[in-house]
């Protein structure tokens, strides 16, 4: 017979963030013939938007983790010197990446000070840019913490957003997911960020997604009978603007990318425009593939970060 697992500690694991917040761009991208240079102040009522929305993360990682999680402490730091250059990520596309932060990552950041970096900067339209936020684990170049950059020009969308934290969680969870991939822990336990549509919740199905996979939750879902439903998007998250955060390096959807066809006989469902019950169920070990929904038998283990599974970052649990 096997041992019982040992206890998990009740604390949350910390993660200690700086954020980068670039007043000025003045940066050349490009070579040769197709070089370019892309020149933008932040506003006033940018900086205020963003920052007032930053601040907020520690509260929400916590809240929507369950306690199981908290980024402490969150020194959030205006940088004077415009941004100089901006690197490739491939495809003719373009974002802040360590390289160009530097000269602030040597200065704010040294060996280990930190475990996640997110840089906020101001782009321009015209600047083919990676995604809505481009995230990249811990390396060497970031001295060892995740790294996420994040082209400010979103910021009008965060007044009218169900949840203007949510992309930001978003991209700070893909440097959560990338530790725990190092640490050994898969998909068959941890679902990528962007399977959103695969999966709903073991939750009752009075709470969100209410028994729907998370991408119909967010996207919503036309009628049967012809009705278009009360949709708030196109079903790209991508599109609006407001509720797209591609997050993953380069790309351009949101967690659930699929339009939910309509069913005879299925009602309308509006869409919520909030990734928060997928982040929520992420963070806590509460989801289950919807192909699982249905069978028989024995219960699936829940998917997701449980506390054992977060545990993991500070060693296995003690015998």
């Amino acid at each position: 017979m096997s041992p019982a697992p040992g206890p998990v500690s009740p604390e949350p694991q910390t993660f200690r963030a700086l954020v980068l917040l670039y007043l000025v761009t003045n940066a050349s991208y490009g070579s040769g013939l197709g070089r370019r240079r892309v020149q933008r102040v932040m506003t006033r009522p940018e900086r205020e938007a963003v920052t007032a929305v930053l601040e907020r993360l520690p509260a929400t990682v916590r809240a929507w983790s369950d306690d199981l999680a908290t980024i402490d402490p969150l020194d959030i730091v205006e940088i004077r010197r415009p941004l100089a250059s901006l690197s490739s990520s491939g495809g003719g596309r373009w974002w802040a990446g360590p390289r160009d932060c530097r000269e602030e990552l040597l200065e704010l950041a040294p060996e280990h000070r930190y475990d996640s970096v997110l840089v906020l900067w101001p782009a321009a339209p015209d600047v083919p840019l990676c995604g809505w936020g481009c995230t990249v684990g811990p390396s060497n170049a970031t001295f060892g913490a995740g790294f996420t950059s994040i082209a400010s020009d979103h910021w009008p969308t965060l007044a009218t957003d169900p949840d203007p934290e949510q992309g930001y969680v978003h991209e700070w969870l893909h440097q959560v997911e990338s530790i725990y991939r190092e640490l050994g822990v898969g998909e068959d336990e941890l679902p990528s960020l962007h399977d959103a549509g695969d999966f709903t919740s073991i939750r009752p199905a009075t709470e969100p997604p209410f028994g729907e996979s998370y991408a119909v939750y967010h996207d919503g879902r036309p009628g049967g009978t012809g009705d278009p439903g009360n949709r708030s998007d196109t079903g790209d998250p991508g599109a609006t603007g407001a509720t797209g955060h591609p997050g993953n390096r380069s790309d351009t959807g949101g967690p659930g990318q699929s339009v939910s066809p309509a069913l005879p006989g299925v009602p309308a469902l509006p869409g919520a425009r909030t990734w928060a019950p997928w982040y929520r169920d992420w963070m806590t070990g509460r989801l289950r593939r919807l192909t699982d929904s249905d069978r028989g038998g024995s219960v699936p283990e829940p998917l997701g970060l449980t506390p054992e599974r977060w545990a993991r970052r500070s060693g296995p649990p003690a015998e």
